[in-house]
């Protein structure tokens, strides 16, 4: 069942500019962001650091096994470069399981340089041990873990060892070209190290909120729904009680007694929550959750039909009208503006929608996700976790702001 058309202004502001619920996303949303970034610049380095070797890179193709050079350079150039288009193309959990294969590789290629070279002495170290920073760093942003450092260290002696044997020169030469490299590559591993290490931080720090903001959002539920629950109680109770003292015992009377004992015996038995809310209950619910608020709210509301709706809907449209209007109580005025705010609500036997509008000075809906933090938590990510739950923000800076939340029953 379809719902009537929202008002106009409703509709110039859709047309302005709307986002609708963000999609679901994992709980490393953060470290996640800064791992494409890395794994893109790390890309970029490796081209240019492989660019920057490519005269030495041909000759010394030469001093070892053909079938040798195709795969040495394929691990040392070939796999990092990649990275600069694979963020792109595939899910950033799926490249990070790729960006490990590259340190494990180039170690190994490095490694073997000796056992597949063909001459008895070159005039330089292999040009692996240039771009080894590269596996270095992919391993940090991949990895994650203090056991990079193992691959650090790792570098002087395999640089040494490669080095002086490949050249015949001296073995302190050797030692010190490995020494440079574990401080040249120790330095990134370490700033990649912090930067993934920050994301962690960002995701727990974040993740931390989301808890705060929904263990309030239930405790203000909760007592909302008592009070009403005290409310209804109360009213029948005493509707019983009323029509017993005025009037002889009647079918009227009996009924409303039975009707108030029901009720106070589903609440006593504690599943007052799972019992479904008439549209009369409905609006009760969302007119509490609007002046739960402190501050002026005009409610609106018209509805039809007699379906009754489930307690986690009703749920979760109250507190996301309550989040909403709260909002707008915080944003809407910062310069002292005379705001206006209605909550417009709809209900049919299948659609409940509730239109949280205010005449504000707006927000750009490009950065709900970063700067709106009770938008995103307890109205968008609630109505979404919600079977048939809708949400969408419109708003331009200047224009005030509409949010929408509405649900669906499906069949």
């Amino acid at each position: 069942m379809s719902l009537p058309s929202p008002p106009k202004v409703s509709e110039a502001r859709t047309v302005a500019g709307a986002v609708t619920t963000p999609p679901v996303t994992g709980n490393h949303v953060a470290r996640e962001r800064i791992q494409r970034v890395l794994y893109i610049s790390i890309g970029i380095a490796a081209v240019v650091f492989v660019g920057l070797r490519v005269g030495q890179l041909l000759d010394q193709s030469e001093a070892v096994m053909p079938a040798y050079a195709i795969v040495a350079f394929a691990v040392g150039a070939v796999m990092p470069a990649l990275l600069i288009v694979l963020p792109f193309l595939m899910p950033i959990r799926a490249v990070t399981g790729y960006a490990k294969v590259i340190p494990i590789a180039f170690f190994v290629v490095h490694a073997s340089w000796l056992a597949f070279m063909t001459v008895d002495r070159m005039d330089a170290g292999p040009w692996l041990q240039a771009v080894n920073a590269i596996p270095v760093l992919i391993a940090a942003a991949a990895y994650r873990h203090w056991g990079v450092w193992l691959y650090v260290f790792a570098q002087l002696p395999l640089v040494a060892v490669t080095q002086r044997v490949s050249t015949e020169g001296p073995w302190l030469e050797g030692i010190l070209s490995g020494v440079l490299s574990v401080l040249f590559s120790g330095l990134l591993a370490g700033a990649a190290l912090a930067l993934v290490s920050a994301g962690d931080k960002q995701d727990a720090l974040e993740q931390h909120t989301r808890a705060l903001a929904a263990r309030d959002a239930a405790s203000r539920t909760r007592s909302r729904e008592q009070a009403r629950i005290n409310s209804i109680v109360f009213d029948e109770v005493m509707t019983a009680l009323g029509l017993a003292a005025t009037s002889p015992l009647t079918d009227e009377v009996t009924g409303a007694a039975r009707a108030a004992l029901e009720r106070i015996r589903t609440i006593g038995s504690g599943s007052s929550q799972a019992v479904d809310y008439s549209p009369e209950d409905v609006l009760a619910a969302l007119r509490a959750a609007a002046s739960d608020v402190e501050g002026t709210v005009e409610f609106w509301h018209r509805e039809w039909g007699t379906g009754r709706i489930a307690a986690e809907v009703v749920e979760a449209l109250s507190e996301a009208t309550a989040e909403a209007v709260r909002n707008s109580l915080r944003h809407a005025a910062p310069d002292g503006r005379l705001v206006t705010r209605v909550v417009n609500v709809t209900i049919a036997d299948d659609v409940v929608q509730v239109a949280v509008e205010d005449s504000g000075v707006g927000f750009d809906v490009r950065a709900v996700n970063e700067r709106k933090m009770g938008l995103r938590v307890s109205v968008m990510e609630r109505m979404q976790a919600l079977a048939g739950g809708s949400a969408h923000i419109d708003s331009r800076p200047g224009r005030g702001t509409v949010v929408t939340l509405r649900w669906v029953r499906f069949a």
